[in-house]
C-alpha cells in the first residue's frame, strides 16, 4: 500500500521534496510525463518517517502522506513498546524479588550464626 501520493495534474517538477527529504525517498525520474514534467517518484516509502517535510515544501500541494497508514504505524510501534516496557518492569520485580530472598537467606544464616 502506497503512503505518499504524488498528483501529477498538481506537480510543476520543482523536485523541492527530492532536495529537502534527508531520508532519500524521492528519485528524479529520467522520462518526463506527457506535459514535460518529471515527477518525482517515492522510490524508498520505506525510509519515509513521515514527518510532512515534502508536504510542506511541495509549493503545489501535490504531495499527500497517507495520515491512516503513520496512525497504523504508531499503534504498531506502540504496541511494541508498551510490550517492551511491560518485559522490563516484570524483570524488574524479578529481580527485586530475588535480591530480596537473598537478603532474606542472609539475615536467616546470620540468626542462625
Amino acid at each position: 500500500m502506497n503512503m505518499i501520493t504524488i498528483n501529477e495534474n498538481l506537480c510543476k517538477g520543482c523536485n523541492l521534496c527530492t532536495e529537502f527529504c534527508k531520508r532519500k525517498v524521492y528519485e528524479q525520474p529520467e522520462k518526463m510525463d506527457s506535459k514535460g514534467v518529471r515527477v518525482p517518484v517515492p522510490v524508498n516509502e520505506e525510509e519515509c518517517t513521515k514527518c510532512g517535510l515534502c508536504t510542506l515544501m511541495c509549493p503545489d500541494q501535490a504531495i499527500t502522506v497517507d495520515e491512516k497508514i503513520k496512525a497504523e504505524d504508531s499503534t504498531e510501534s506502540e504496541d511494541s513498546t508498551e510490550a517492551k516496557d511491560k518485559t522490563e518492569a516484570k524483570d524488574r520485580v524479578e529481580s527485586k524479588d530475588k535480591t530480596k530472598a537473598d537478603e532474606n537467606l542472609k539475615m536467616d544464616e546470620k540468626d542462625e550464626s
